[in-house]
């Protein structure tokens, strides 16, 4: 049980801190132990639970632990676990059913696999830097979805650093 609460307090933090675009710096960065929850803990834990408002006013949806490290896209991610895509197109920054926000994805120091590389080409993100990859263009929640497929399937060392905005602020 105190996994769990711990998880979920790293979860709101995460999500506090990234829906005002604050820089994730690998510092603050604490990862969580894996679970696995069953649909009834993710349903009364993150897919019922109502938005809050952070410290700068921005609305706010839960997160699940598997995607503590985007506090933007781990939102709508944690709609479409839920299967809930109306969820998903209330999220901020989520208009006529495309992420509209801008993108920024680091793997640090890592290198995405051949399959997560040719995903993201295809829906648009360019590889800025090694490691780092971003997509100004808004993304469909359909190519979000393939996205949070390829990322539940991601081998252990294709952690993500840090997923950001681009134009959320």
């Amino acid at each position: 049980m105190n996994t769990r609460l711990s998880l979920l307090a790293i979860a709101i933090i995460t999500t506090l801190l990234g829906a005002g675009c604050s820089p994730n710096t690998s510092e603050n960065k604490i990862q969580p132990e894996q679970t696995t929850a069953t649909k009834t803990e993710l349903d009364e834990q993150y897919c019922t639970a109502e938005p809050q408002e952070n410290d700068i006013g921005s609305i706010v949806y839960q997160i699940a632990p598997a995607y503590w490290n985007m506090p933007h896209l781990g939102q709508i991610f944690t709609a479409l676990d839920c299967r809930n895509s109306d969820r998903a197109n209330k999220i901020q920054w989520m208009k006529d059913g495309n992420y509209t926000a801008g993108i920024t994805l680091s793997w640090g120091d890592a290198r995405p696999s051949e399959k997560m590389r040719s995903l993201l080409i295809e829906i648009g993100f360019t590889e800025t830097t090694p490691g780092l990859w971003q997509n100004k263009s808004p993304v469909s929640l359909n190519n979000l979805d393939r996205l949070r497929l390829l990322f539940q399937k991601s081998q252990q060392g294709e952690i993500l650093e840090s997923e950001d905005c681009m134009d959320c602020g």
